[in-house]
């Protein structure tokens, strides 16, 4: 997955699922065959609220299902974990590990980068980030060192300062998703709108029908 060019990366940027299990209103198994069928095209093991070794329990399974389906699995944060599940990617942010230190040593993975503005911008590209995570576009609850909303014409801003693809995250759902197009955006990033789901075939399918048209 490393060697993915910057048009495979947008593709798979589309619907980016991160995962959160103290969300999940279904077992594990049934969520990942429905957001599977639903049509997520990447996953991002998020799950901050359990332990490292349920985290590696989850990851286990999930990254099982998105093998068999062709599905980038992404670790957030913990090279460690993503190791030990052989991970694709690797996403981090401005407090984690250094992404130019993460690339020299930890080849073996593409990386996503957390961006709020241009400076983050320019850091993802000068020391190759395969895509950039640019938000919060929304309030969100699920991340509680927030950092300034962005507006369209921030976003606007942000994805035409660089040439790496780029995905929103914070807060997006199926009630303001279609608001972003014309942004520049290649897709979207969303936790609860599909994790707290009682139904995430339906909202997977839902998303995965707005992003079409970004």
């Amino acid at each position: 997955m490393c060697s993915k060019n910057r048009s495979e990366i947008a593709d798979f940027l589309k619907l980016y699922l991160v995962f959160e299990s103290s969300m999940l209103k279904l077992p594990l198994d049934e969520f990942m065959q429905q957001v599977i069928d639903g049509g997520i095209t990447a996953f991002q093991l998020r799950d901050k609220n359990v332990s490292a070794r349920k985290r590696v329990e989850n990851g286990k399974k999930a990254a099982e299902f998105c093998r068999g389906n062709n599905i980038p699995f992404i670790a957030n944060d913990r090279i460690d974990i993503a190791r030990i599940l052989a991970a694709d990617g690797v996403h981090l942010g401005d407090k984690d590990i250094p992404l130019d230190i993460a690339k020299n040593e930890f080849g073996e993975f593409f990386y996503g980068y957390s961006c709020n503005n241009s400076d983050d911008v320019g850091y993802a590209a000068a020391y190759g980030a395969a895509y950039t995570g640019i938000g919060p576009i929304f309030d969100t609850s699920t991340k509680r060192d927030l950092r300034e909303i962005l507006d369209k014409e921030k976003i606007r801003e942000l994805t035409s300062a660089s040439y790496i693809p780029s995905v929103g995250i914070g807060g997006i759902n199926k009630t303001n998703a279609e608001s972003l197009k014309n942004t520049g955006l290649n897709g979207i990033a969303v936790v609860s709108a599909i994790c707290a789901s009682e139904n995430p075939y339906r909202e997977t399918r839902i998303l995965r029908e707005l992003v079409e048209d970004l």
